[in-house]
């Protein structure tokens, strides 16, 4: 799922990638500024952001039809959608102004409830994503001076830890929540592995972070996804912009695949 400029000059809209052509596909036709995209957990209906009505609001649409159906409205705006658990029951979003707030959204076919504020800091916190399991919340948030990756047990937000060094964001988790991954400031993958806590049943242990390998990204902005990762953590998939002759900027899709190959025996 993408995000682009639209054509006829409504901000962006969001296109499906099929890995295999190489097609994309137009997914939002009437929904100025589309972004953020999350899928659902059926992987045939997408949640966004969107602002037809002039506030930015939260809305999902089925793959291959133009129905929009609003999930969650309020005054806050600018807010900016994250996560949707596996399990469909709770949405992540945040509201960066006047101070960094992370709300879990619950959300029952498809109605919202009323959100939970999960956490409040007086700057920057961006980047949430659900563990797999459901039970970890990884983000990102300035508050030590520069951004680095933090982790809180869901849904109390304790055992809250930072997980990164020397600068970190776009953080994701691998399908089996064993394992994290983040770039730092200048462009490198790291991988967070967790193990079970034997003291503290349901607890995790996360490990020192390592080097994958060089993304193509060489100066990520940590606020804005560049890539996605498979469920197996074998490919990563990379947004890397280029200009051409006439100076306009492109934004090719680069494939990692094979990335085990370059690491040291």
């Amino acid at each position: 799922m993408l995000s682009q400029a639209d054509s006829r000059g409504l901000g962006n809209s969001l296109w499906t990638l099929d890995l295999g052509s190489g097609i994309t596909s137009q997914l939002t036709v009437d929904a100025p500024a589309a972004n953020d995209p999350v899928w659902l957990p059926d992987n045939e209906t997408v949640a966004f952001e969107s602002a037809p009505k002039g506030p930015r609001h939260f809305y999902r649409q089925s793959i291959g039809t133009r129905i929009m159906t609003p999930v969650y409205e309020s005054p806050d705006d600018p807010k900016w959608l994250d996560d949707w658990s596996r399990d469909g029951q709770f949405l992540l979003f945040h509201v960066p102004l006047p101070n960094g707030r992370l709300y879990a959204l619950p959300v029952n076919s498809g109605r919202s409830g009323a959100p939970t504020l999960l956490t409040e800091s007086k700057v920057a916190l961006d980047g949430a994503h659900f563990s797999p399991d459901g039970k970890w919340v990884v983000y990102q948030t300035n508050e030590t001076g520069a951004y680095e990756v933090w982790v809180a047990a869901f849904p109390a937000f304790n055992q809250r830890r930072q997980v990164s060094s020397r600068g970190g964001g776009q953080a994701f988790w691998r399908g089996d929540s064993r394992e994290l991954y983040y770039l730092t400031v200048d462009g490198k993958m790291m991988n967070v592995s967790t193990t079970a806590d034997a003291a503290h049943a349901g607890a995790l242990d996360f490990h020192a972070p390592e080097v994958l390998f060089q993304s193509p990204i060489a100066r990520p902005n940590l606020t804005i996804d560049q890539y996605a990762v498979t469920s197996d953590g074998r490919r990563f998939l990379f947004i890397v912009p280029k200009r051409d002759a006439n100076a306009t900027v492109q934004s090719p899709i680069t494939v990692r695949a094979n990335w085990t190959s370059g690491l040291k025996k």
